[in-house]
């Protein structure tokens, strides 16, 4: 009888400590702030669904936290950083930038964001591969204006930066992605960009290294293509460029997908540029993917079987933790 009881109480200790984690990590979801209420939602759900599975899966992948020394080291660093202000030679009239009163909104975004300002005289060009580019990074890493974002920069700043660039658009919008998984204002801004007759188009991979995110991804296709978003899947492999062009005069390029671990979890590094030329090279190079890819219509999508259906929208129930 001993050992039976002392099983029980065994068990009922284990049950205890456990639903004491659950609720410590479901009250720390709903109190981390800056948190989309969906994903706070999609969270307590994955926590109470999987007792074990999403206690350990939210430990990994739930939050990113760097420590508190170097949050505070990185703070130190960026406190100490010269302004361009006080640069010597700053005030030179070559480094004043040229850049259109219509898209000088987007470089004071991409300064509240980073704290740089938009700086004349840069040159850019758009590499062979990425062994070139790699190289060409490591040169100029350290003279490089960048827009950087993560979970210890401004809260929204990436979706709000992409927010800004495709309201911005008159003629055309052309985008790169390999992940999709937008929060709803973004999807909604593509939608009535291209609602107000801007030539609109997305290239996807086709085959995704993630299931996941690629099954959640094309759970949007529908309500793109409804409005008149032209939407393009690459062949040639895994299209892994993050790159938009504006009306063959402004490019965003770096490191952000359009998903949500780029906008609230990961450190992204973007450069924002005014440069006709270097756009439309980057046009050229988002024509040689559109050059092997297949357009997706709406009948496409909509001749999809139920089951596949189901699971893209199951799947981008997942969307905020994605």
């Amino acid at each position: 009888m001993n050992g039976i009881s002392d099983s029980i109480v065994l068990a009922a200790l284990s049950a205890a400590l456990h639903l004491a984690i659950q609720w410590l990590l479901i009250i720390r979801v709903l109190l981390k702030p800056h948190r989309d209420p969906r994903a706070r939602l999609t969270w307590v759900v994955v926590i109470i669904a999987l007792p074990i599975g999403g206690i350990i899966t939210y430990l990994l992948f739930g939050e990113t936290n760097i420590g508190r020394k170097r949050a505070e080291r990185m703070r130190t660093v960026m406190a100490q950083a010269p302004t361009l202000q006080a640069t010597p030679g700053a005030n030179a009239s070559n480094l004043v930038p040229q850049i259109p009163e219509c898209y000088q909104h987007l470089f004071q975004v991409g300064h509240t964001i980073s704290g740089f300002q938009p700086v004349g005289d840069n040159h850019a060009q758009i590499l062979q591969d990425s062994n070139a580019a790699i190289e060409a990074l490591v040169a100029d890493i350290d003279a490089a204006q960048v827009i950087g974002t993560g979970p210890t920069v401004r809260y929204s700043a990436m979706p709000e930066l992409l927010e800004a660039l495709i309201y911005s658009a008159r003629r055309s919008l052309v985008i790169t992605t390999p992940y999709y998984v937008p929060d709803e204002p973004l999807q909604a801004a593509l939608c009535a960009n291209a609602r107000r007759g801007v030539e609109t188009l997305i290239i996807f991979p086709q085959r995704n290294d993630s299931r996941i995110v690629a099954a959640a991804s094309r759970s949007y296709y529908a309500e793109l293509l409804n409005a008149g978003v032209q939407i393009y899947e690459y062949v040639g492999g895994l299209l892994h460029t993050k790159s938009l062009t504006i009306d063959g005069e402004i490019s965003l390029i770096g490191s952000a997908n359009m998903d949500r671990r780029s906008f609230e979890l990961n450190y992204e590094n973007n450069i924002l540029v005014y440069d006709p030329d270097l756009a439309q090279q980057i046009r050229q190079r988002q024509q040689h993917y559109l050059d092997s890819s297949v357009r997706v219509a709406p009948n496409d999508v909509a001749n999809w079987p139920r089951s596949r259906q189901l699971i893209n929208n199951i799947t981008a129930m997942l969307g905020p933790i994605l």
